[in-house]
């Protein structure tokens, strides 16, 4: 079973794990997640629950690295991007390696050029953002991408196939499981009433959040 409040949260799980399982990750390989909105939170809170050993991820809020925190993930593991650069950082934290996969998770620009620039040799870079402007890369970046064999894949929705094996059959047995908590991205509950609250928040950006979640009365 699971609660009204971690089914309404079903969707986003279920493109986060169909994101990350097209990519394959082995569990002693690097993942790292950029973008950390409730769509990037998933894919942490999922890389986690697979026992994926060595998982970066890269924000730009303190509330997302706060729930990144209390998800298990170490403070070292935790980017700030308005503080630091995403290609050195990852190099640092990879002895120079570069990351076996990465997940953008924003549809920015700059994340979408950092996916593909932050891999090492024959590394894979998905791509779940939806982009908010023209995406480019810069010469060295697309040399990069020949030269090391990187894989770039787009990923788009999930699958529901009535089977076992789909994505959102495999959210709802960790869920009903307790092995992921998807109701710890809740950080506001409004009445219905409040609707439109919600919808300015969400708009105008007065507050830090990640999901809104209108409740019914009881």
């Amino acid at each position: 079973m699971v609660s009204f409040e971690q089914a309404a949260m079903l969707e986003p799980m279920a493109v986060a794990v169909h994101n990350i399982r097209r990519i394959g990750l082995k569990k002693e390989e690097t993942a790292l997640v950029l973008g950390l909105g409730t769509i990037g939170l998933c894919h942490l809170l999922f890389l986690m629950e697979a026992g994926q050993e060595q998982i970066l991820a890269v924000g730009n809020r303190a509330l997302q690295k706060r729930l990144a925190k209390e998800a298990g993930l170490p403070e070292e593991a935790y980017m700030d991007s308005k503080q630091r650069d995403i290609i050195s950082w990852v190099m640092e934290q990879t002895g120079g390696a570069g990351a076996d996969a990465s997940f953008e998770c924003v549809g920015r620009p700059q994340t979408a050029v950092a996916a593909v620039d932050s891999l090492g040799a024959g590394g894979r870079a998905a791509l779940v953002g939806n982009p908010s402007s023209d995406i480019l890369f810069p010469a060295e970046v697309y040399g990069k991408l020949l030269r090391k064999q990187l894989t770039v894949k787009g990923s788009w929705n999930s699958s529901f196939c009535h089977h076992r094996e789909d994505d959102w059959h495999y959210v709802l047995e960790r869920v009903s499981q307790n092995r992921v908590a998807p109701q710890r991205l809740i950080t506001h509950r409004l009445p219905f009433e409040e609707l439109e609250k919600g919808i300015c928040i969400m708009r105008d950006k007065t507050e830090e959040y990640v999901k809104i979640m209108l409740m019914g009365n009881e």
